[in-house]
């Protein structure tokens, strides 16, 4: 005896306009590219506070290094960069948002990295 299982992907109805049904392999590449960019940023987020315990903190700079490339590959899978531009979701629905606000900082400690770019001579 077969069963059909369905997932239902909008969350009953929270994230409206966001469907999945057979045959919608781009919605899926979307919705992989928020759960890897959101991963990228928790893994991110936590690396200040595993400073002290350098196995955890070896480890989780490992998990965040494959995490970066999974999100670069689903967004050049998707025809994009491989890389977020500022806090922008790009084609992504509204209720990603959350996910890239943000990305656009560009304090890195006590070092402004925009500066770095911007005072480097291009060739």
């Amino acid at each position: 005896m077969s069963r059909e299982h369905s997932f239902d992907f909008t969350v009953e109805g929270a994230f409206p306009g966001f469907a999945f049904a057979a045959g919608q392999y781009a919605t899926l590449q979307m919705l992989a590219q928020v759960v890897e960019d959101l991963g990228v940023r928790a893994y991110l987020g936590q690396i200040a506070a595993l400073a002290t315990d350098k196995t955890a903190l070896n480890t989780a700079v490992a998990i965040l290094t494959v995490k970066g490339r999974h999100a670069a590959e689903v967004r050049r899978l998707r025809g994009a960069k491989g890389w977020i531009s500022g806090n922008s979701r790009g084609d992504l629905p509204a209720f990603a948002q959350a996910v890239y606000d943000g990305e656009d900082n560009v304090q890195q400690g006590t070092v402004n990295v925009a500066s770095l770019a911007s005072g480097h001579r291009q060739r």
